[in-house]
């Protein structure tokens, strides 16, 4: 790992296993959520106070650029946090949450992964609350955004509704192109097929989980992780071959399920044996 955190202001690159500071007057029980990124790293407590501490190429939302604040913590001011979602895997793209319901974006924005309708960073919280027609979303019904992918959004609302932008090269919004998409776009396709009750994000691809147990999948195929016996890119959900899901997760490149029979499925990239399966391959 890379040491942005440690007790001394100096750097290192670590092996083994280090006990992360919490802020000053904060102990482990009262933080309710943790997300870091390459370089920062993001707490949120009980009371809703949000923390930050790293290098902050991007800033902390406050309109500095380059604050390192290597070996401490800093309270933002400004939000009374609910949850921080990542919106780039290690991309300092950030999306957070407050108390009200409302949703504010901040960082590195090379794919429109902020969702504001260009590709311009921002270093200060700016409100994330219309889609491309000009409708506002009402994020305080917000279930989950997909934080682990390589700056392609989805978010799943309550209802089932899905909201997808950012980087979209294979397709993997599912919306039927290739074109990046700069502002929440809903994704239709859904609608007469049943209510998705999960979303997951692999490094280029999307996998939605339907309330009937069917397993829908978007984006890049090299791998074989589509899971339904090609190679081919789709820019459109693709039925996976399998039924009666009630789990996923995702890896880079591969797919875990769990199957309400307890059994466990996996696909796509098995090139280092992540698969389980005993060989090497996809």
């Amino acid at each position: 790992a890379y040491n942005t955190f440690s007790t001394e202001n100096t750097k290192a690159n670590i092996t083994q296993s280090m006990i992360l500071n919490t802020p000053e007057g904060i102990s482990v029980s009262d933080i309710r959520s943790i997300k870091w990124n390459q370089q920062d790293i993001f707490i949120i407590d009980n009371s809703n106070n949000l923390y930050y501490s790293g290098f902050g190429y991007y800033g902390f939302g406050n309109n500095i650029a380059q604050q390192s604040l290597i070996g401490k913590y800093q309270k933002d001011t400004n939000i009374e946090a609910k949850q921080i979602y990542l919106l780039a895997n290690g991309y300092n793209s950030v999306l957070v949450l407050d108390t009200q319901g409302k949703a504010w974006v901040t960082g590195y924005n090379d794919y429109g992964q902020l969702g504001l309708g260009d590709l311009e960073t921002r270093r200060d919280y700016n409100q994330l609350q219309y889609d491309n027609n000009g409708n506002t979303i009402d994020f305080s019904k917000l279930k989950k955004i997909t934080d682990t992918s390589e700056r392609n959004i989805t978010a799943l609302m309550e209802d089932g509704t899905i909201y997808t932008w950012g980087k979209n090269i294979n397709g993997q919004l599912g919306l039927g192109s290739n074109e990046n998409i700069l502002k929440p776009t809903k994704l239709n396709f859904f609608e007469d097929k049943g209510k998705v009750i999960d979303v997951q994000a692999l490094q280029n691809n999307t996998i939605y989980l339907l309330e009937n147990g069917d397993v829908y999948m978007t984006g890049q195929n090299s791998y074989g992780q589509l899971g339904n016996g090609t190679r081919e890119d789709s820019n459109v959900p693709v039925k996976v071959d399998i039924s009666d899901v009630k789990e996923i997760y995702a890896g880079l490149n591969h797919v875990v399920a769990i199957k309400n029979d307890n059994t466990v499925w996996a696909w796509g990239s098995g090139q280092y044996g992540q698969l389980g399966t005993g060989k090497v391959q996809d």
